[in-house]
């Protein structure tokens, strides 16, 4: 069995066997539910920050009903758009062997993520995380695009 990276080709006869509609719909559910998952994080620090605007000061009824409404929405659509990206995946069989029989090394190549992603452990929301971090913190980028750099050399190289 050949192990190494998948090139762009093979992706690409993977969407075309699936179809250019789902395959678009896949990539629309993942991005929904991970803007759904930033909005989450962003209304929910948003929400700990009224603690600083109504200090000493009776909250708001308006205001919690909002924040309560709000989240509860994003947290049902992120729940609905993880249950349709799990009911799309069901019937792959092994996602990490590619057409020609290889095994797809490493944690760049995007059939690792959809694996670790059926298991209950999305790795796009990574990403998603560390753009509400960087969002919040920008002195984080300091540390985190040197890291991404030596990351991307020592995976590639």
């Amino acid at each position: 069995m050949e192990t190494g990276t998948v090139k762009f080709s093979v992706y690409l006869q993977y969407l075309r066997a699936m179809g250019w509609c789902f395959s678009f719909l896949v990539f629309l559910i993942y991005f929904i539910q991970n803007i759904a998952f930033i909005g989450f994080n962003l209304w929910l620090s948003a929400w700990t920050n009224d603690a600083v605007t109504y200090f000493n000061q009776m909250y708001p009824a308006s205001v919690r009903d909002m924040r309560v409404g709000v989240f509860g929405a994003l947290g049902v659509a992120q729940g609905i758009f993880i249950f349709l990206g799990r009911r799309i995946s069901v019937g792959v069989s092994d996602p990490t062997h590619a057409p020609a029989g290889q095994r797809v090394a490493g944690a760049h190549g995007f059939l690792r993520h959809h694996t670790v992603w059926q298991s209950g452990q999305p790795v796009y929301q990574g990403y998603g995380t560390l753009f509400v971090i960087c969002l919040a913190t920008p002195i984080f980028l300091a540390v985190i695009v040197p890291l991404a750099v030596v990351y991307y050399f020592v995976q590639v190289k």
